[in-house]
């Protein structure tokens, strides 16, 4: 069995002092495709019949990631930060 897509979902958060548009409703992350797709869901405002959302390309999140942990370890980046 191949795992196609992941879904994470949220309930709204009545106490929090994000507004309804600024909370994710849901996550999905679809696999089906080599670069792969994230998209992220926010709440609906009250009164609103539309929602806001974003898509990322996972390759492009997971390359930019993997840079960044390329200089993990880095004895001189680590001196570097220290002075």
């Amino acid at each position: 069995m191949t795992i196609k897509k992941l879904t994470q979902k949220f309930e709204l958060d009545e106490d929090s002092k994000k507004k309804p548009a600024e909370q994710i409703k849901k996550t999905e992350i679809n696999l089906k495709t080599e670069k792969g797709e994230i998209s992220i869901y926010y709440h609906f405002s009250k009164g609103k019949i539309t929602a806001g959302s974003e898509s990322y390309c996972r390759a492009d999140l997971i390359g930019s990631a993997t840079a960044k942990m390329d200089n993990v370890g880095d004895k001189e980046n680590e001196e570097t930060k220290e002075q």
